[in-house]
C-alpha cells in the first residue's frame, strides 16, 4: 500500500509541476485546478466564492479549460446539493503526469538540477568578485530554461560564446543573459557561419 501511496504522491507532484509550468493555462486556470487538487466534494458556488471569482463564467471557462486540457476530470454524481443543482465531481487526471507529451520534467530533482547546473556552469566560466543576487539570477536562469523554454545545450553554448568574447565584461550575470540571449545568439550564429 505504501508503494502504491508514494507513486500517487509523486504523480500528484509531477502534475503540479507540469501544471505550474503550462503557458496554455491562465493564472486563474491554475487558482482552480489547485483548489480542485487540495479540497474534495467540491460545490462551484464554493469555490467560486473561496477563489474570490465575481462571476461563475470564468469559474466555468476555467474549469472547461482544465478537462480540455487534460489536467482534470468530471463526472456527475447523484448526490444533489440544493433543488435542480447537480454535483460534480472533480478528479485529478494523474494519468497526464505520466503522459511524456505533456510531461518535460522526470521530477523537481531534475527540474531543480538543471536551473542550477546552468547557473554554475555560468560562474564557472564568467567568475565574478562582485556581489551577486542569487534569487534573481537563479530565477533567470529558471525562465531561460522554463518560460522561454532556451534548450539546456543552447544556453551552455551561448555562455561558452560570452566567456570568450568581449561580452564577458557586460554580460557578466544570468539576468544579462537572458536580457540579450536573442542578440548574443544572432552574434553566435553569425561567428558559426564565417
Amino acid at each position: 500500500m505504501e508503494k502504491q501511496e508514494f507513486r500517487i504522491n509523486e504523480n500528484y507532484h509531477k502534475l503540479l509541476l507540469t501544471a505550474s509550468t503550462d503557458k496554455n493555462l491562465s493564472s486563474n486556470q491554475f487558482r482552480v485546478f489547485f483548489y480542485i487538487s487540495t479540497h474534495s466534494d467540491i460545490v462551484v458556488k464554493d469555490m467560486q466564492s473561496d477563489l474570490n471569482f465575481k462571476t461563475t463564467n470564468l469559474m466555468s471557462e476555467s474549469i472547461k479549460a482544465l478537462i480540455q486540457n487534460g489536467y482534470i476530470t468530471r463526472r456527475k454524481a447523484k448526490k444533489k446539493v440544493k433543488k435542480n443543482t447537480p454535483f460534480y465531481v472533480y478528479e485529478l487526471n494523474l494519468e497526464k503526469a505520466l503522459d511524456f507529451n505533456f510531461n518535460k520534467l522526470n521530477s523537481s530533482e531534475d527540474y531543480f538540477k538543471a536551473i542550477e547546473n546552468i547557473y554554475n556552469y555560468f560562474f564557472k566560466l564568467i567568475p565574478t568578485s562582485f556581489k551577486v543576487d542569487t534569487h534573481k539570477n537563479f530565477k533567470s536562469v529558471e525562465l531561460m530554461l522554463y518560460k522561454d523554454e532556451r534548450p539546456f545545450e543552447l544556453i551552455k553554448q551561448i555562455i561558452d560564446f560570452v566567456a570568450s568574447t568581449k561580452y564577458r565584461r557586460t554580460i557578466n550575470r544570468p539576468f544579462k543573459l537572458r536580457k540579450e540571449f536573442e542578440m548574443l545568439l544572432d552574434e553566435l550564429n553569425k561567428k558559426q557561419s564565417n
